[in-house]
């Protein structure tokens, strides 16, 4: 499914897409994306099999992403 995460003043929000406009673009395949998200493998050797990709206006904001997260 698709989803947003806005991000204001440190605060993350989930929301579904409503037409807005968007400066990162995540593409992630869903079990790529749990390993580096809870630091299992490096988010340099996703992006090289091809199971991490970002484009859009701003795409380097995708590297800052994991850090809005806390593992459990």
């Amino acid at each position: 499914g698709r989803w947003v995460a806005r991000v204001e003043n440190g605060r993350v929000a989930i929301e579904q897409p409503a037409g807005q406009k968007v400066q990162c673009h995540i593409l992630a395949n869903p079990a790529g994306f749990v390993l580096v998200a809870y630091g299992r493998v490096s988010q340099w050797s996703a992006i090289a099999k091809g199971q991490l990709f970002t484009f859009g206006t701003k795409p380097w904001l995708a590297f800052r992403f994991k850090s809005f997260f806390s593992n459990p």
